[in-house]
């Protein structure tokens, strides 16, 4: 991918809106490697393209301003990544409506940064305008809706509404079951209940975060960072005399 932009750029130059759209996409799978320095400065470099091209105010230059956002967020920096978001929230919802799914994307990463600030009722505010939009466009049982789910479970359990978030997470997990996703959806999702159950001092946890070792470890393998949590997770439970069934 970074030849085609070194491509694109010789051919149509360093201004031209292909280029722009070149950064964004090795930016966001930069970001999904975990290179996030690499893929802000992608981002950075696509935004004044776009915004001298289409102005600010276009889908393209929200979508920009997002993946910025949530590369900021990723690296905790909260008040950069905030303004971002804040950006493309108020421009999707100018340009497309606020029943949209990228409207409800920039949301969703919002909701994120607030969780993490500590924001809690806020938060599940905007965690729960998510879900509403996904369920009206998507249906109450598309895949989509798991993630919303899962951090809006982590949002109530953060405020000590455990029985409402364990229900939450429960869901997840049924979704993912449903479309297929097992192990990682579901994985995913035994991993969040498992710190829930462990955050009330359930006796159930150590069981809920062995399974969730096994799907992830089969799923994503026992060096990526969930699977790991989840085995850090289950030796904090057992005091490390426990290990996956695999």
């Amino acid at each position: 991918m970074r030849e085609s932009a070194t491509i694109t750029k010789k051919n149509q130059g360093k201004k031209h809106l292909n280029y722009a759209a070149t950064l964004l996409d090795l930016g966001t799978v930069l970001l999904e490697r975990g290179k996030r320095g690499a893929a802000d400065a992608l981002f950075r470099e696509a935004l004044p393209i776009i915004e001298e091209t289409l102005g600010t105010e276009s889908s393209q230059y929200a979508a920009a301003e997002h993946s910025l956002g949530r590369s900021l967020l990723e690296q905790h920096r909260y008040s950069e990544a905030e303004a971002h978001l804040r950006s493309a929230v108020a421009t999707h919802a100018k340009l497309l409506g606020q029943n949209h799914l990228a409207y409800a994307g920039s949301l969703h990463e919002l909701a994120g940064l607030l969780l993490h600030r500590g924001s809690y009722a806020d938060a599940e505010q905007i965690f729960r305008s998510v879900l509403t939009i996904k369920e009206a466009l998507l249906g109450d049982e598309h895949p989509a809706l798991c993630a919303p789910l899962n951090q809006l479970g982590v949002t109530l359990a953060s405020q000590r509404h455990f029985v409402a978030a364990e229900a939450l997470i429960a869901r997840s997990i049924e979704i993912a079951r449903k479309h297929g996703s097992y192990p990682l959806g579901v994985g995913v999702g035994l991993l969040t209940l498992a710190l829930l159950q462990a955050a009330r001092g359930g006796v159930e946890a150590p069981e809920t975060a062995r399974r969730a070792l096994d799907a992830l470890q089969h799923s994503l393998g026992p060096k990526a960072p969930e699977s790991r949590a989840a085995a850090q997770l289950l030796e904090d439970l057992t005091g490390g005399v426990s290990t996956s069934r695999r």
